[in-house]
C-alpha cells in the first residue's frame, strides 16, 4: 500500500484510488449452490450503484467477479484493494460468471470520491421514519430466520419512531415502498426519498412467510 500511496503524494500531493461502484459479499457455500457456483472463489455483486463505471460495463447482481485487470478475485476482501490500487480512468478486463458462464468485460475505473468512501462503510441505511435497513446477507438471514436468499431487511427500529407506531420489527423483509419493487438498498433509499413526508409512506413487509401492506405515518 505504501508503494502505491507515495508517488501519488509525491507528484500530486494526494492521493487517488479506483471506483467501481458495486456492493459485493463473500460466497458461501450456500450461495455458490444457488447461483450454480462450482467454487466459492470470487466477489458476489449484491448491487450496482446507479451510473457508476460497473453499471456502465453491464455489470448486474448475481455477477461473480473473478479477476480484475488480470488479477485473480479469491474472496470479496479482495476486491476493493485490487480495484483501489487500479489507475483511475484505466480501462481494464473484468471478468464474471454470470449464469454459470465466464464472460469478459470492458469497464473504466472511476475515481473513489469521499462521498462513495463514506458510502462504504458497513453500517446500514437510516431512514427518516425511524427504521434501519440492510442488504440481505446469508448471516442476517440465519440471524432472523429468514428464508429469501436476497432484498432488503430491517435490521433496526427506533424506539417511539414512525416505523416503530406502525409495526415494523427487525427482521423484516422489505418488498415494496410506495408501490415501488424494492431489492436493493439503493432502490429503497431513492424510494423513501421520494416519498412526501406530508403523506402516508405505505410499505410492503414479509414476515415469517406472509407478506402485508404497513401505512407509516410521519411525524408532525
Amino acid at each position: 500500500m505504501a508503494k502505491e500511496v507515495l508517488p501519488q503524494l509525491k507528484d500530486r500531493g494526494s492521493v487517488t484510488r479506483g471506483w467501481l461502484g458495486v456492493s459485493i459479499q463473500q460466497i458461501t457455500p450456500e450461495l455458490a449452490k444457488t447461483f450454480g457456483l462450482k467454487q466459492s472463489n470470487g466477489a458476489l455483486v449484491s448491487d450496482v450503484v446507479d451510473g457508476s463505471p460497473a453499471e456502465k460495463a453491464g455489470v448486474k447482481q448475481g455477477d461473480v467477479i473473478v479477476e480484475f485487470n488480470g488479477k485473480k478475485v479469491k474472496s470479496s476482501s479482495e476486491l476493493p484493494h485490487i480495484v483501489g490500487s487500479t489507475t483511475v480512468g484505466k480501462e481494464v478486463v473484468m471478468k464474471i460468471i454470470r449464469d454459470g458462464e465466464e464472460l469478459p468485460l470492458q469497464v473504466k475505473v472511476g475515481e473513489l470520491k469521499d462521498e462513495q468512501l463514506a458510502a462504504l462503510a458497513p453500517s446500514p441505511t437510516k431512514s427518516r421514519l425511524g427504521f434501519d435497513v440492510q442488504q440481505l446477507t446469508p448471516e442476517l438471514s440465519r440471524k432472523f430466520g429468514i428464508k429469501d436468499d436476497r432484498g432488503v431487511v430491517i435490521t433496526g427500529v427506533e424506539p417511539d419512531s414512525p416505523g416503530e407506531a406502525a409495526g415494523l420489527q427487525p427482521g423484516d423483509l422489505i418488498l415494496e415502498i410506495n408501490r415501488a419493487k424494492v431489492a436493493t438498498v439503493s432502490q429503497a433509499r431513492r424510494a423513501l426519498e421520494k416519498a412526501r413526508p406530508d403523506e402516508p409512506t405505505v410499505v410492503l413487509v414479509k414476515r415469517e412467510g406472509n407478506t402485508r401492506y404497513v401505512v407509516i405515518r410521519s411525524e408532525g
